[in-house]
């Protein structure tokens, strides 16, 4: 939504003082202070295209989406069935993380296990949940060998 605001307000932003100094002694000032805006905002818009982040960013995002639905269910599995043993408890999770991680591969195929780790983490802290698989608290987060958000385990 921003940025359709800002694809607006750039160009009136430029265009609309050009106008009002039009004839003044202001002029040559603002011409050569629009030129340079507008050669920072072209060099800002490539920088962004090279680095592609818009796509980062809305990668990050719907990931950040699936881990929350990972663990909206798996709450939602364990409050129905409480008299579950952890094994099948275990077994669930991994079916319902094994579906949501191959639709990962399918969707894109550039993120890397570390970036994807990264971001369960940070859904484990938006939700202010510890990592299903071992536990860990994401804001003590220490290195390990969990495949979901790669910390260690606790247990």
């Amino acid at each position: 939504m921003w940025e359709k605001i800002i694809t607006i307000i750039t160009p009136l932003s430029f265009l609309i003082p050009t106008y009002i100094v039009k004839g003044t002694t202001l002029e040559g000032t603002f011409s050569l202070l629009s030129t340079v805006l507008t050669i920072i905002l072209i060099i800002f818009s490539v920088i962004l295209l090279i680095l592609k982040i818009e796509d980062k960013v809305n990668l990050h995002s719907n990931g950040i989406i699936s881990n929350v639905g990972i663990m909206e269910k798996m709450d939602i599995f364990i409050s129905e069935h409480s008299s579950v043993k952890n094994d099948e408890i275990k077994f669930y999770y991994e079916y319902v993380v094994s579906k949501v991680d191959a639709n990962d591969k399918n969707i894109n195929l550039e993120i890397s296990d570390k970036e994807r780790k990264e971001i369960y983490r940070m859904a484990l802290k938006e939700t202010k949940s510890n990592c299903a698989n071992c536990g860990t608290n994401p804001w003590q987060y220490e290195i390990g060998t969990c495949q979901l958000c790669g910390g260690k385990y606790n247990g």
